[in-house]
C-alpha cells in the first residue's frame, strides 16, 4: 500500500522533522523517515486490515500520532467452475484465495445482454506510473466500440473510457507505483436499439466526497443500466460508473463517491441498452468543501486575529465567517464572506468571550460543519484604582477600584506590587469578588514606597496594561520624647527626640497640638532637638511626633510639656505687728503661689491658691523689722523663677489696750498744790515698743490742745488760769521705773514697760522747779483747781498716743490760820538758797547736755533731709515751718533712746508747743502759745 500525510502546523517555523511509522501486523512495526510525507509499504498480506500511525519526531520528542485503518485488497478466487445446471439455477464452485477474506459476491450476467468479452486481453506494458494493455475485437458481431474502465481510478482521472471500434490499445497513466489496478474491457455492440434520454437529473443530496444523483426515464424507453459519466469541470480527466436497476422504474438513483471536496463536476447520465447508449444529460454540481481545520483565535490588541487552513484535499474559493458573545454581546454578527484564510476583528467588546464559526465556501456550498472556536478579548484595567487611606497600617495597604461593565467584561483581577521605581514585580494575588472591590495586600514594609498594579482578567485573558496607584505603607515611629527643662522657659519649649529605627521613612514631624506649627526633621539630622517659641506661660502643650514616609504619617507619640510660669508680682501692705503680702498673676497661667518667709515667722511656706490678686497675711511679727520672702507660681508640675523681696513692718501710734486703763487718783493725798495718783502704763506694744512717757496735765480735758505730741513745761504755763495743758514729765523711759526715777536715771538705757504697768505719782510735788527754769518740771499746781492727768506714749519713731485721763481732780485750799511767820521766813531763804544752787547745778548739766543732743541732732538726718530742732522747747518752737515729724521708727542711738521729738501734733486737731517767752506772743494770757499745723502723725 502507498499511503500520504501533512506536515505538522509549523508555529515556532521547525524546518526539519523526523517521522516514526507504526504498522499493525506487519513484519516491520516501527520505520523511521525523515522528511517525507509519503511511504510506500510493502510485505503485506492480501485481505488483511492494518492501522497505521504516523507521528512527528524533533529533538527526540514524539508529537501525537495521527493513524489509519486500511483493509488490503483480497485475492481473486480461482478455477471457477460449473456444478450443476437446471431451468432456474445453475451451481457453480471455485478455489478461495489463500489469504484473508470475509466472504464472495457472485454476480449473474444475461447472456446477451452484456457485452462479449474481448479476446486476448493483455497487458504488453508498464512501468512505475503506467499500464498499457491490448486486444482483439469479438468475432461474429458487429462492433460499435469498447469501454475500458480502471480500478481504482487514476488520481484526478476518470475510471472509464469509450474508446472507437478500431481501437485495440490503450496506455492508462498517472498511476502510483507498486499498486494493484484492475482492468476491464467492455465491447459495445451495434445492433442494439438507441433507448431514450433519461430526464429530471438532479443532485438530491451533496456532501464532501459524494452526490447522490436522481433522475427519471419514459415509460416507454427500455434500457438495460445507466452509464453516469462526472468529470471535474474544465478537467480532460473523467470518471465513468455504470450500474444496472431493477427494470421497470420511472425514478432511479444513483451515490457517487469518492468525489473531491469542493470541486465543481461536470455530470451526465446515459441510457444503455446493450451496447446502445442514449443520448447524455447533463448537470453541473458542486459538492461541499471540506471544513476549514486549524482554526485558530489569536488575540491581539486591538481584538482576535482568526486564521485557519482548508481542509485536507479540498476545493474553496471563499470562506465566511461569524461570532457572538456568551457574557455581554450576545447578539450573533451576520456571516461576512471573505477571500482570505484569516482576518483581524477589530472592535469586539474588551473582555468579551466570543464563539467564532468558519466555513469554507464552494460555489453556492458550504463545508458541511461549522468550524468553531472559542476566544476571549483582551479586558480592560479597573478604573478609579485607589488607596483606602482607612485601612493603611505599618504592614499593609488596600487598594480599591471600580468595575464598570459597560466598558469592560472582567470576571476577576490580578494584583501584582513593586518597589517604587522597579521593574521587579511580583504577583501578590487574585480576587473573584465582586461585593467589595477591594484587596488587602500584606506583608510590606513599614514606611516603604509601592506602585500597585491591578488587571483586569476574563477568563483565561488578562487586560495588557495596569491601572497603576503609588502606596506606601503607613511609617512607624520608635522615638522617646524628653523635654529639655534646662531650654524650656515661659515662652519657649525645647524638647529631645531618640532616633525612630524601625521600617523607613522620610522625615521626622513635629507638631504643637493640632495646631500648623509643625517642626520637621531629616532622618540623618543629628541634631536631635527641637523648640517651639512665642508660647504663653504655663500652658500645657502636647508636642506629636510622627514619622512620614510619601502622603502617608505614623501613628503619634506625644509628650505633654508644660512651659514655666512666670513669678507672681508682688506688693507688701506692711503693719506694726503683720505684713499683707500681695501676690497679683502674672501674664499666663498660674496654679498656685507658694510664698516662704525666710525670717522668724509663724508660718514659714504657704501654698496660696491663684484666683487673680491673693493676699496672705503674716502675722505675730516685729514691727520696725526687715522680712525677706521668696516667691514662685506653679502650673501642674512646673515652678517659675523664684523671685525674692523683703518687706518692713511699720511702728505706729501706740496701741491702746481695751479696756481703756485710765489713771487713778488717791484722794487721801490732795493738797492745794500737788496731788497723788497712781499711773497705769495703758499702752499694748502691738503697734511697737512704747519706749518714753510723758505725763499729761491738764485743766480741760477736751481741750483740743491735750492730743499735742509736745506740750510746754510747766514754768512756760504756771502763771495762766486756768493753766493750760502742760507735761509734767516729758519723754521719760523710766516713769514707770519709780518716783523721780525720770529727774534721777539717765535717759541712755532703752525700757520697755508691759501693758498694765503701775507706779504711783505726785503731780506738783517739785517745789523747787524755778520760775525761769526752761526745762521740765513737776511745779505745784494751782489750788482750788481740777486737772485731769493722762499718760503719753512714744515710739520709737516718735509716733505717740494719749492714754485715757483720769477722773477730775480738785485741788484743796490754802489754809492762812496758825502760821509762823518766823518759820516761814526762815524756809523762804533756805528754800532761795536752795533754789539758786539746784539753777545752777541744773543750767550747767541742761548745757552740758544741750551740746551733745545737737551734736547728735546734726549727724542725724529725718526723712526729708532737714535735721531736728534741739530738744529744748524753748528753741522747739522758732520757726513753725521747719518743723519735721518722725512718722517710722529709726535706730536707736548709743545711748539707746530716740532723739526727743522737736514737735507734736494731735490727731484731733494738731497744735504746736511754742516758746512764750518769745516777743512776739508778749504773754497774752497763754491762749496763743499753742498753734494750729498740719497733722502728718500716723493715728493710732
Amino acid at each position: 500500500m502507498s499511503f500520504t500525510w501533512s506536515p505538522p502546523a509549523n508555529p515556532r517555523k521547525i524546518d526539519y522533522y523526523e517521522y516514526l511509522i507504526a504498522i499493525s501486523g506487519a513484519t516491520t512495526t516501527e520505520i523511521e523517515r525523515s522528511g517525507k510525507i509519503a511511504e510506500y509499504y510493502h510485505q503485506l498480506s492480501a485481505g488483511k486490515t492494518y492501522i497505521i500511525e504516523v507521528c512527528a519526531v524533533t529533538n527526540n520528542q514524539r508529537g501525537l500520532p495521527v493513524s489509519l485503518t486500511f483493509t488490503m485488497i483480497p485475492n481473486d478466487p480461482g478455477n471457477v467452475r460449473e456444478m450443476e445446471r437446471g431451468q432456474s439455477y445453475l451451481k457453480i464452485e471455485f478455489d478461495a484465495p489463500w489469504d484473508t477474506y470475509d466472504g464472495f459476491e457472485v454476480t449473474w450476467v444475461e447472456k446477451g445482454s452484456g457485452p462479449s468479452p474481448v479476446a486476448d486481453l493483455l497487458v504488453t506494458s508498464y512501468n512505475d506510473d503506467s499500464i498499457t494493455v491490448e486486444w482483439e475485437k469479438p468475432t461474429g458481431t458487429t462492433v460499435n466500440g469498447f469501454t475500458i474502465s480502471i480500478d481504482p481510478p487514476p488520481s484526478g482521472q476518470s475510471g472509464s473510457k469509450d474508446l472507437a471500434e478500431n481501437i485495440q490499445e490503450y496506455t492508462w497513466t498517472g498511476l502510483s507505483a507498486g499498486r494493484e489496478y484492475n482492468l476491464i474491457i467492455e465491447v459495445i455492440f451495434a445492433d442494439t436499439k438507441k433507448p431514450k434520454r433519461v430526464s429530471s437529473l438532479s443532485a438530491n443530496y451533496v456532501s464532501t466526497d459524494s452526490i447522490s444523483l436522481s433522475w427519471k426515464v419514459d415509460q416507454s424507453s427500455s434500457q438495460d443500466n445507466f452509464k453516469i459519466t462526472y468529470e471535474v469541470t474544465g478537467s480532460n480527466t473523467e470518471w465513468t460508473r455504470e450500474t444496472t436497476f431493477t427494470q421497470g422504474q420511472l425514478q432511479y438513483t444513483y451515490l457517487i463517491e469518492g468525489l473531491s471536496a469542493g470541486s465543481t463536476y461536470s455530470i451526465s447520465v446515459i441510457a444503455k441498452k446493450s451496447s446502445v447508449q442514449s443520448d447524455p444529460l447533463e448537470i453541473t454540481q458542486t459538492i461541499q468543501p471540506k471544513s476549514v481545520r486549524e482554526l485558530k483565535a489569536e488575540v491581539i490588541p486591538s481584538g482576535i486575529s482568526l486564521s485557519w487552513l482548508p481542509g485536507f484535499d479540498s476545493t474553496q474559493n471563499s470562506y465566511r465567517y461569524q461570532y457572538q458573545g456568551k457574557n455581554v454581546k450576545l447578539n450573533i454578527v451576520p456571516w461576512v464572506v471573505i477571500n482570505s484564510e484569516s482576518v483581524d476583528l477589530q472592535n469586539l467588546f474588551p473582555g468579551e468571550r466570543y464563539q467564532f464559526y468558519v466555513d469554507a465556501i464552494s460555489n453556492d456550498q458550504y463545508s458541511p460543519y461549522n468550524q468553531s472556536t472559542l476566544a476571549t478579548t483582551y479586558p480592560l484595567p479597573p478604573t478609579d484604582l485607589t488607596v483606602d487611606r482607612t485601612a493603611t497600617t505599618v504592614s499593609s495597604v488596600r487598594v480599591q477600584w471600580k468595575d464598570d461593565v459597560t466598558r469592560s467584561y472582567i470576571t476577576s483581577w490580578d494584583i501584582k506590587i513593586a518597589s517604587r521605581g522597579t521593574d521587579n514585580i511580583r504577583t501578590v494575588g487574585s480576587t473573584h469578588e465582586r461585593t467589595n472591590l477591594d484587596y488587602e495586600i500584606p506583608n510590606l514594609t513599614a514606611g516603604k514606597n509601592y506602585t500597585v498594579y491591578v488587571y483586569g482578567k476574563s477568563g483565561n485573558q488578562r487586560s495588557r496594561d495596569a491601572s497603576t496607584v503609588d502606596v506606601t505603607a503607613k511609617p512607624v515611629i520608635r522615638s522617646t520624647l524628653t523635654e529639655d527643662t534646662a531650654r524650656t522657659t515661659e515662652d519657649t519649649i525645647v524638647m529631645t527626640y531618640s532616633e525612630s529605627r524601625d521600617g523607613l521613612f522620610d522625615y521626622y514631624l513635629f507638631s504643637l497640638g493640632n495646631s500648623s506649627d509643625t517642626v520637621t526633621r531629616k532622618r540623618s539630622d543629628n541634631d536631635r532637638s527641637i523648640g517651639f517659641v512665642d508660647l504663653e506661660a504655663g500652658v500645657r502643650y502636647t508636642i506629636q511626633a510622627r514619622t512620614v514616609s510619601g502622603g502617608e504619617q505614623s501613628t503619634t507619640t506625644q509628650k505633654s510639656i508644660t512651659t514655666k510660669p512666670y513669678p507672681p508680682k508682688y506688693t507688701c501692705n506692711p503693719g506694726t505687728d503683720r505684713l499683707t503680702v500681695i501676690l497679683t498673676k502674672p501674664s499666663g497661667f498660674v496654679d498656685e503661689y507658694i510664698l516662704e518667709c525666710l525670717g522668724d515667722c509663724s508660718q514659714p511656706t504657704s501654698n496660696l491658691r491663684a484666683n487673680g490678686t491673693v493676699k496672705q497675711e503674716i502675722n505675730g511679727l516685729q514691727p520696725y523689722t526687715e522680712y525677706a520672702f521668696k516667691a514662685r507660681s506653679r502650673r501642674f508640675d512646673k515652678y517659675s523663677n523664684v523671685v525674692s523681696f523683703s518687706c518692713n513692718t511699720e511702728i505706729k501710734a501706740p496701741a491702746l489696750d481695751e479696756p481703756p486703763r485710765q489713771t487713778i487718783w488717791i484722794p487721801s493725798e490732795i493738797s492745794p498744790t500737788e496731788f497723788h495718783v497712781e499711773l497705769i502704763n495703758p499702752f499694748l506694744s502691738t503697734n511697737g515698743d512704747v519706749v518714753e512717757f510723758s505725763l499729761l496735765v491738764t485743766t480741760d480735758r477736751d481741750d483740743s490742745r491735750n492730743a499735742a505730741a509736745n506740750q510746754p513745761s510747766w514754768s512756760q504755763v504756771r502763771e495762766q488760769l486756768p493753766m493750760p495743758p502742760y507735761f509734767a514729765v516729758n519723754r521719760c523711759p523710766d516713769l514707770f521705773a519709780g518716783d523721780n526715777k525720770c529727774w534721777l536715771t539717765s535717759r541712755r538705757k532703752r525700757n520697755v514697760v508691759e501693758p498694765g504697768a503701775r507706779v504711783q505719782f505726785t503731780v506738783g510735788g517739785d517745789m523747787n522747779c524755778g520760775i525761769g527754769d526752761e526745762s521740765y518740771c513737776n511745779g505745784p499746781v494751782q489750788p482750788e483747781s481740777t486737772y485731769y492727768v493722762a499718760v503719753v506714749g512714744y515710739t520709737e519713731n516718735g509716733l505717740h498716743a494719749v492714754g485715757p485721763f483720769s477722773d477730775p481732780i480738785r485741788t484743796g485750799m490754802v489754809d492762812s490760820k496758825g502760821v509762823n511767820i518766823v518759820a516761814v521766813v526762815i524756809g523762804v531763804v533756805l528754800g532761795t538758797f536752795l533754789l539758786i544752787f539746784i539753777a545752777i547745778s541744773l543750767f550747767l548739766f541742761l548745757r552740758k547736755k544741750r551740746a551733745s543732743r545737737q551734736d547728735e541732732v546734726a549727724q542725724r538726718p529725718n526723712k526729708e533731709g532737714v535735721a531736728p530742732f534741739d530738744s529744748d522747747p524753748t528753741g522747739v518752737y522758732e520757726k513753725i515751718d521747719q518743723t519735721s515729724f518722725c512718722k517710722e521708727s529709726g535706730p536707736l542711738y548709743e545711748n539707746g533712746l530716740p532723739p526727743l521729738p522737736t514737735s507734736a501734733t494731735s490727731p484731733d486737731s494738731a497744735y504746736e508747743a511754742i516758746d512764750v517767752n518769745d516777743s512776739k506772743y508778749n504773754n497774752n494770757g497763754g491762749d496763743d502759745i499753742y498753734n494750729e499745723i498740719t497733722d502728718i502723725t500716723h493715728k493710732p
